[in-house]
C-alpha cells in the first residue's frame, strides 16, 4: 500500500506560488502578446501541491463564480472585434484569479499575505509618484504637485518604468483597505502589549500607517474617481 502523502505544505511553496503568480502577471501586463504561456510559471506550484498532498488547490466558496467569470470572459473574447487585445485582458483576468487562489494557499503565512499586498500598494504609490508627468497631469492643489516634482527631479528619470494611472489608482485601491486592516491590527497590540513585546507593536503599527498614507495620498493624487468609489 503506498505511503498516505503529506498533508503539510512547506511554507516556501507559499511563496514560490505568489512570486510565480506575480512574475506571469508582470509578463501579461508588459508582454500582451505573449499568450497563455506563463500559465507554465503559474501552475507549477499546483502540481507540486497535487504531490504533496492530492490535491491542486485549498478549495473557496468562490470557485463557482470564477469559473462562470472565466467563462463569460472567455465568452467576451470570442465575441470581440479586436481579438488580439481581448485576449491580452483575458490573460490579466486569468493572472488575478490564480493570485487569488495564492493567497488562498498560503495560509501558512498568516498575517504576511496582507503585508505582501501592502507592499504592492506602496510599491505602485511609490512608482506613481516619482515616474508620472507631473507636467501634464496634475493634482488639484498646486501645491502638492510642486512638492511632488521637487522629489521628482532629485530622484533619477523612470519614465521607461513609468505605470499607467488607472493600472496605480486600480491597485491602491485593491490594497488600501489591507493596509488598513494592519494598521488597526498593530494597534490592537499595541493596547494589549506587555513589557517583553518592548517597541515592536509600535514599529509595526508605524509601517502600517505609513503605507497606508502614502497610498491615500497616491489615491488623491491620482484624482480618479473610480478608484476612490471602488475604495468606498
Amino acid at each position: 500500500m503506498m505511503a498516505e502523502r503529506s498533508k503539510t505544505l512547506p511554507r516556501w511553496l507559499a511563496y514560490a506560488d505568489l512570486a510565480m503568480v506575480a512574475c506571469a502577471g508582470a509578463l501579461w501586463y508588459v508582454r500582451p502578446q505573449v499568450g497563455p504561456w506563463p500559465l507554465v510559471l503559474a501552475l507549477a506550484p499546483w502540481g507540486i501541491r497535487y504531490v504533496l498532498t492530492g490535491r491542486l488547490t485549498h478549495r473557496t466558496q468562490f470557485d463557482a463564480p470564477f469559473l462562470f467569470f472565466l467563462l463569460t470572459a472567455g465568452l467576451g473574447v470570442w465575441s470581440a472585434f479586436d481579438r488580439q487585445t481581448a485576449w491580452s485582458k483575458f490573460w490579466l483576468l486569468v493572472g488575478a484569479v490564480l493570485l487569488f487562489y495564492a493567497l488562498a494557499n498560503a495560509q501558512v503565512l498568516g498575517q504576511v499575505r496582507a503585508w505582501l499586498l501592502v507592499l504592492v500598494g506602496v510599491g505602485a504609490a511609490a512608482l506613481f509618484l516619482i515616474s508620472n508627468d507631473w507636467d501634464v497631469q496634475t493634482a488639484k492643489l498646486e501645491l502638492v504637485t510642486n512638492l511632488v516634482r521637487t522629489l521628482q527631479a532629485s530622484l533619477p528619470a523612470l519614465q521607461a518604468f513609468r505605470l499607467n494611472a488607472n493600472v496605480a489608482a486600480g491597485l491602491m485601491a485593491t490594497v488600501a483597505p489591507y493596509a488598513g486592516w494592519v494598521t488597526v491590527h498593530a494597534w490592537g497590540g499595541i493596547r494589549r502589549r506587555s513589557e517583553s513585546q518592548g517597541m515592536r507593536p509600535w514599529l509595526v503599527f508605524g509601517l502600517g500607517l505609513g503605507a497606508l498614507a502614502l497610498i491615500l495620498f497616491g489615491l488623491g493624487m491620482e484624482a480618479s474617481r473610480g478608484a476612490w468609489l471602488a475604495l468606498d
